[in-house]
């Protein structure tokens, strides 16, 4: 499993959403969710939204769903490629490439 991209946005347990890349399946889950809680990290998986009555912010009904013998390996493999994609993330930002060959001009 492979993230192929990843937004951060936190709220509460939230870190971000991301999208994941099953590739013995070639099939691409899109807007998962990942969440961080004290030592414990886990990916949620996109829902359809629904109405509760009497509250404001909708409930999200699953459609994808892992049988019990799946669900955490899927869980871990998910965790760790997003994990991977973070760390790749910080390391771009920290260390920025410039060509060494003089054609980087700054003009000032």
């Amino acid at each position: 499993m492979i993230c192929t991209s990843f937004r951060a946005y936190e709220e509460n347990t939230l870190r971000g959403f991301c999208d994941l890349y099953l590739e013995r399946i070639r099939a691409t889950i899109r807007d998962c969710t990942y969440h961080v809680k004290n030592d414990e990290a886990w990916v949620g998986l996109p829902g359809v939204p629904y109405k509760i009555e009497g509250q404001e912010k909708p409930g999200y009904k699953a459609v994808l769903v892992f049988d019990d013998d799946v669900k955490y390996s899927f869980r871990d493999a998910a965790v760790d490629a997003v994990k991977a994609k973070i760390e790749e993330m910080s390391h771009a930002k920290s260390s920025p490439s410039y060509p060494d060959d003089g054609s980087c001009d700054v003009p000032f």
